[in-house]
């Protein structure tokens, strides 16, 4: 995320704050097409599973993804890349988008917003999915509700959204590179510790907070048993074992201290 788009996330973020307060809010693409029954869809669904309007709550859907003339080429995305993050999770891999995204009042009122000078920060989705994770609810939809739209030579293209074994295999072989772009999702997991510990945690808060960024710093075999602990699973056994063989490793701290 660049500054530019950092300050124009703000803008947006504090410009909902400073109108009347509603139940729920989404993120909106305006070149995708949303099911005509998507809010209802997700609202009823988040109304099942999140009665306390008082604590941060994040609603995920399932979404088919369209190439620029309409042809779906992804029926579930959720079912392709294996969407099923825990909290702790979404720190190593988030595999989320912000266009699909269902939240309410109390998780705008909480996030911070993102300073212009933050360094290197994903976008809004990852940041507030994992926001959500940690001081209130992540929730899933298996059921698609929109069509998200790619279009060939696009920064998000057919060929990265579809995920393979070989891919991923092919990426290991070229373990540096791997380390590397492993380091920027590590760096950006780090961004969003830091403005957690800048919130009164409750003490499980504090601890899940801690034992991630420990776990970021250490590496090694501390990884290991972290990964086993906390059972992080990131959809692909390949995509789990391809993370925890660049932190056991440790090749991913000399890009994580490049980064900035």
């Amino acid at each position: 995320m660049s500054a530019p788009m950092r300050a124009a996330y703000n803008v947006l973020i504090n410009y909902a704050r400073s109108l009347p307060a509603r139940a729920f809010y989404l993120f909106a693409d305006q070149d995708d097409r949303w099911d005509k029954d998507k809010l209802k869809t997700m609202k009823d669904f988040f109304c099942r599973h999140h009665s306390d309007s008082s604590v941060p709550a994040l609603l995920y859907g399932d979404m088919r993804v369209i190439d620029e003339n309409g042809k779906v080429f992804i029926p579930s995305m959720n079912a392709e890349d294996k969407i099923r993050r825990s909290p702790v999770s979404m720190f190593f891999d988030p595999s989320v988008w912000g266009c699909n995204f269902l939240f309410n009042r109390a998780l705008l009122d909480d996030i911070l917003p993102v300073p212009d000078n933050a360094g290197r920060v994903w976008g809004h989705d990852q940041y507030f999915a994992r926001w959500a994770g940690i001081r209130g609810s992540l929730l899933f939809l298996d059921e698609p509700v929109m069509d998200y739209r790619r279009y060939r030579g696009s920064v998000t293209s057919e060929h990265d959204l579809t995920v393979s074994t070989s891919r991923i295999l092919r990426r290991m072989r070229k373990i540096d590179r791997l380390a590397a772009d492993h380091a920027v999702v590590y760096k950006s997991a780090q961004f969003v510790l830091d403005n957690l510990s800048r919130k009164e945690l409750t003490p499980l808060q504090k601890e899940t907070v801690t034992a991630i960024g420990k776990c970021i710093d250490r590496g090694g075999l501390y990884a290991l048993y972290f990964f086993v602990a906390h059972k992080v699973n990131l959809g692909r056994k390949i995509r789990t074992a391809s993370h925890l063989l660049i932190l056991i490793s440790g090749k991913y701290k000399k890009h994580l201290k490049a980064l900035v």
